[in-house]
């Protein structure tokens, strides 16, 4: 069966406009199979809290739908890091330091956020050794019109080139997932195929198999020009939006377009 689903999602249990419910009802209207969230983990302030978020994301997926639970390690200066498909309750205070220590069950994914967002900053070796994927493609800080070739300076061929919708409320959660074909809706399929690279990508604008990831010169021209446009036109409106109020119109063309 093919499947479809959405990947870095925040919740209202963390900094998210969304509940779980309507992160649910939202994927769903989108033709959606499961959902992977993120919530920043420096909200669970408590075991309890984290308790109520795992047992929601159970109680919300059924037969033909999965809310697969995760969590962002998110200090300030630092890599960004998403477990996924944490099913247990982790330690409240677990940095990206101490993930040293931190025991990664099977099928639980560690994967470094919004890989362009760091420019030319080196990856420690313990988060090398650690990680089972990069972020390569984020739809809040590149484009959704093509990738951003400078994530790709963490993947090398044992890790997973994933993408994300760093979706925080309705108007960023946008047609951007991953696809695939698997035997049933169950999390080990998922997890395998991500693990192998049996995916596609697809945004509104086009589908890119991330089995082979290799480009010709002429799309990575046009992807730097796309991101180079992109960076341009976020810097304007993020600049003039603490100016002037510009039209909500304005900014739902741009998240639509971009």
């Amino acid at each position: 069966m093919k499947i479809k689903g959405f990947l870095h999602i925040h919740s209202n249990f963390s900094d998210g406009e969304l509940s779980l419910k309507e992160i649910k009802e939202r994927a769903k209207k989108m033709k959606g199979s499961f959902v992977f969230l993120s919530d920043h983990l420096e909200f669970f302030d408590s075991s309890q809290k984290m308790k109520r978020f795992l047992e929601e994301c159970e109680k919300l997926s059924e037969d033909d739908f999965l809310m697969i639970p995760g969590f962002e390690i998110s200090p300030k200066n630092n890599f960004h890091i998403l477990l996924y498909n944490i099913n247990r309750p982790i330690p409240c205070a677990l940095t990206v330091d101490n993930l040293k220590d931190f025991h990664v069950k099977e099928n639980e994914l560690l994967i470094l956020a919004h890989g362009s967002s760091y420019f030319k900053k080196p990856l420690p070796e313990f988060l090398k050794r650690k990680i089972h994927g990069v972020e390569v493609w984020n739809a809040r800080y590149d484009s959704l019109l093509a990738p951003n070739l400078n994530s790709f300076k963490y993947l090398d061929d044992s890790k997973i080139p994933l993408i994300g919708l760093d979706a925080h409320n309705a108007l960023s959660f946008k047609n951007f997932y991953v696809q695939m074909e698997v035997e049933e809706l169950k999390i080990n399929y998922i997890i395998e195929n991500l693990k192998k690279r049996n995916f596609k990508v697809g945004t509104r604008y086009m589908i890119l198999d991330f089995k082979n990831l290799s480009f010709s010169f002429f799309q990575k021209f046009c992807f730097k020009i796309v991101n180079f446009s992109f960076f341009f036109l976020r810097g304007f409106l993020s600049f003039f939006g603490s100016k002037i109020s510009y039209p909500l119109k304005l900014k739902r063309f741009f998240h639509k377009i971009f």
